[in-house]
């Protein structure tokens, strides 16, 4: 199974198999043949994967007990789908206990598991996932399913052609051998065996900490750090707190209610994976609060927390305290989930259903590549919905200074790295540059020392009695430019000269942009492998789109060319926050030019405001 962790610290999910070392697996054993690469497999030596057959009375501990090559002091463990995971004695032949499985009657389906380089471990149960070409008919699909003795079991939401297909014990092969016959079929995109991706949730134990300030959105020196080393959030207000218009898709382990979010800014949501993944019976469903593991389930709160918690007298407060929030669940109510289908199925379901922005906290750990037959599907869909306008933010992964992780390694995302309040590259941040694509910026994510404040689930059922707790990561550092975007977003939906940046534009690549080139350049001077373009800087941000807007209303009319016209000739205020608010053909002064630009474009139709120079005085 591959590795899918939220970017923070120090702690395993329970359900965590562990990565498995590689002198516990045979000689390269399966093929995986894509359309245009090769990947090769080995199986794991120390387990297998099985379902038994429909009609069978006998469980899986039963027909284990029986084959001299199963270790029976460890009881098969329930996993997706009906497949239980069984454990093997040492030094027994995978292939030849395979076999023997097979020719049980008793037993439905068994695979080995599939260990990778690239990724990992991966675990196979009886469904492949096939993208047709869009061209292709539903009989032509039927009839190639019929002759391979498959069936469609389910779909990705919003994607034509997209399905999930079950074989069984009459099929006569197994998930890697019709993968490759669908994967090399003309009439196909892709076909992949729909891999779990099982959970690991690295994180710093978070800590109840309440803080006066919250260091990351505006620092001076209150705890010990270097004052500034913070992305000017208090400044950025100046200019926006987001539009209730503005949907936020946290994609995570859920959200509910809170004193400090409330259920008037929750939109409706989704659970991609449903209540227990363990469960045959399971479906997703459209409960996307948390469930019941403690230790973990707070994650979508604290990341939910920094986009939009609300701003008022209690608590903390979120960058886009006034815009809303869809939950999207891809975790189980017990930590399990990652199923690769499902992770495919929420990012679509999001973007079909009116969110702006998706904000993902979460990573395949180790993955620095994203050429993968595991990675397929997960990769299709980010694509997709990228190329229809959806901005899509990854977390870079908690690397400890390695490579940027699937998916933020995705060069139509962007990948967020984590900085601390002395304003260095977090130590658990991404340091190198890997063979997928780089970081893009960074942003407040803490230290070790748990050091960013957000929500929990309030009263007993979070990871603290409270309803606030500390946590840190590239998890922390997301969410902090989704609700930059969301501002950004705000301001041009209501703005007379940024349609440009609005829907139904496509503004992704604009937004791309603005949020990398608004940062302060931290490290070596320009792009570096630990700082990407820079530390993000919200108030840059919106300066950047609102350039001209000197009275602040979100709109450039003739009130703006008069407030220049005090400043420059009668010693009226300067624009704030910055100057450079006033430098609307962005030439490096504010001057009779920026009246006379302003002018020509309320009154004759010429050119909005300058964007994407940033020049920031």
């Amino acid at each position: 199974m591959f590795l899918l962790k939220v970017a923070l610290r120090s702690f395993m999910l329970p359900l965590f198999l562990g990565m498995l070392l590689f002198s516990n697996v045979v000689a390269q054993d399966a093929y995986y043949y894509g359309k245009t690469y090769t990947e090769s497999f080995y199986y794991a030596t120390d387990r297998l994967v099985l379902k038994l057959s429909p009609d069978t009375t006998m469980s899986a501990q039963e027909i284990t007990s029986l084959d001299p090559a199963f270790d029976t002091s460890r009881a098969p463990e329930p996993n997706r789908f009906g497949f239980f995971t069984v454990y093997l004695l040492s030094g027994s032949d995978v292939n030849t206990c395979l076999n023997r499985l097979k020719n049980n009657s008793a037993v439905e389906i068994a695979n080995p598991v599939y260990i990778s380089t690239i990724t990992g471990e991966n675990i196979a149960f009886d469904r492949v996932s096939v993208k047709f070409q869009d061209s292709i008919t539903r009989n032509t699909i039927d009839s190639m399913n019929i002759a391979n003795q498959v069936s469609i079991i389910d779909s990705v939401y919003g994607i034509s052609n997209y399905y999930i297909l079950k074989i069984s014990k009459q099929t006569g092969k197994n998930v890697m051998e019709i993968a490759n016959i669908y994967s090399q079929s003309p009439i196909t995109v892709f076909a992949v065996p729909s891999f779990l991706i099982n959970i690991r949730v690295n994180l710093n134990p978070p800590d109840r900490f309440f803080l006066s300030h919250q260091w990351y959105f505006n620092n001076i020196g209150q705890f010990g750090g270097t004052p500034d080393a913070d992305i000017d959030a208090d400044s950025a207000w100046d200019l926006e707190l987001g539009d209730p218009a503005i949907i936020v898709a946290d994609i995570d382990m859920g959200v509910k209610a809170h004193k400090d979010l409330p259920q008037s800014r929750l939109v409706a949501g989704y659970d991609a994976v449903g209540n227990d993944v363990t469960d045959s019976n399971n479906a997703p469903d459209f409960d996307p609060s948390p469930g019941d593991c403690q230790d973990v389930c707070w994650h979508g709160m604290a990341t939910t927390g920094l986009i939009a918690a609300s701003q008022d007298t209690i608590g903390i407060t979120g960058l886009a305290p006034n815009i809303k929030i869809m939950p999207v669940k891809i975790w189980d109510n017990f930590g399990g989930g990652g199923y690769a289908p499902e992770v495919a199925s929420a990012i679509s379901w999001a973007h079909f259903h009116g969110a702006y922005i998706l904000s993902n906290s979460y990573n395949w750990t180790g993955v620095c590549d994203s050429v993968a037959s595991g990675l397929e599907e997960v990769k299709f869909a980010i694509k997709f919905v990228t190329q229809l306008g959806q901005l899509v933010i990854f977390s870079a992964g908690n690397s400890d200074g390695g490579c940027v992780e699937f998916p933020a390694n995705l060069k139509e995302v962007i990948a967020v790295g984590a900085t601390d309040k002395f304003d260095n590259r977090s130590s658990f941040s991404p340091a190198i540059l890997g063979p997928g694509d780089s970081l893009d910026l960074v942003a407040g994510g803490g230290s070790p020392s748990w050091d960013v404040l957000s929500l929990d689930i309030m009263g007993s059922g979070g990871y603290n009695n409270g309803d606030y707790m500390s946590f840190a990561g590239t998890s922390a550092a997301c969410p902090q430019v989704a609700g930059v975007a969301a501002l950004l977003l705000s301001y041009a939906i209501r703005s007379n000269c940024r349609t440009n940046l609005a829907p139904p534009n496509n503004y992704v690549d604009d937004y791309k942009k603005i949020l990398r080139f608004s940062t302060d350049d931290k490290g070596p001077v320009g792009w570096d492998a630990s700082y990407g373009q820079g530390r993000l800087n919200a108030m840059k941000a919106m300066v950047e789109v609102a350039r001209g807007d000197v009275t602040k209303d979100n709109k450039v009319l003739l009130p703006d060319v008069v407030f220049l016209k005090n400043y420059i000739f009668s010693g009226g205020p300067a624009p704030t926050p910055l100057r450079s608010l006033g430098d609307a053909n962005c030439d490096g002064n504010v001057s009779q030019a920026d009246m006379i630009y302003l002018n020509n474009f309320i009154f004759k139709g010429g050119p909005p405001p300058a964007i994407h120079c940033y020049r920031f005085y």
